[in-house]
């Protein structure tokens, strides 16, 4: 762990960085006298299985299809690992840290990452639409449907 200005610049990324050390030093040395207890959970992102892949695939295609409608690239929302740890996330129940992308007050989450929540819940659903620009629409379901 950097400890030092100069150990700060020795980092990959971080060679630029001039008057910001000392403010990102100090934030580095109150994280680590925290208690255990005051820290968010870790994410054990080796938990990614088939169950994950999967769910990762179904979010990739509902933001490809959001993201067409807003004519934006969905990779400037979210790339396949970011989606990955919003499924790691949902499934872990640890709820109270949420990845950014499902963060409220991101433009992310206006666009995209309340619909991928929603998705979860099972309140969207994907299905074949020949007339749809990827041939896939996000469709809401009403209350009583199902997904």
């Amino acid at each position: 762990l950097p400890r030092t200005a100069v150990a700060v610049r020795q980092l990959r990324g971080l060679q630029n960085v001039r008057n910001e050390v000392t403010g990102l030093l100090a934030a580095v040395k109150r994280a680590l006298e925290l208690p255990d207890a005051d820290c968010p959970p870790v994410m054990e992102l080796s938990k990614r299985d088939e169950r994950t892949a999967l769910l990762a695939s179904l979010l990739t295609t509902a933001l490809r299809v959001r993201a067409n409608k807003l004519d934006i690239a969905h990779s400037m929302i979210a790339n396949r690992n970011q989606l990955e740890d919003l499924v790691v996330w949902y499934l872990s129940g640890h709820h109270e840290f949420p990845p950014d992308i499902v963060l409220p007050s991101g433009w992310k989450y206006s666009v995209a990452g309340e619909m991928l929540l929603s998705f979860l819940n099972g309140h969207y659903s994907l299905c074949a639409r020949p007339e749809a620009p990827y041939g896939v629409a996000l469709v809401p379901l009403s209350s009583g449907d199902e997904a």
